[in-house]
């Protein structure tokens, strides 16, 4: 009996430490779409606008596939999960301005 209690402490633990390491890789792929938004508005400024649509699809895909990590219930901490699904709305806002400064 103790050794189970062992072995479903030590599986609790690898569970909590890659979510963990999850959490940390999706915060690096935020902080890279920020980036890339950074790069669309300096496109649409300069009106490169086909250099902006093509970073904007780039944009998205990452987009996309974050947030099905998010989706995934206890794929990254409870504790991180507020900021992380925060930063992901901040960014689908400036992606949605991008967009509207390029429409126009």
């Amino acid at each position: 009996m103790a050794g189970s209690d062992d072995h479903a402490r030590r599986c609790q633990k690898l569970f909590e430490e890659s979510a963990m390491l999850r959490s940390s890789a999706i915060r690096s792929q935020l902080m890279t779409v920020r980036t890339f938004c950074d790069l669309a508005e300096f496109e649409v400024q300069r009106e490169a606008n086909n250099e902006a649509r093509m970073i904007l699809t780039r944009i998205r895909k990452a987009l996309s596939v974050i947030d099905r990590h998010l989706r995934k219930p206890g794929h990254v901490p409870r504790s991180e999960f507020e900021n992380l699904a925060h930063l992901y709305v901040d960014l689908m806002v400036r992606v949605q301005r991008i967009e509207t400064a390029l429409d126009s």
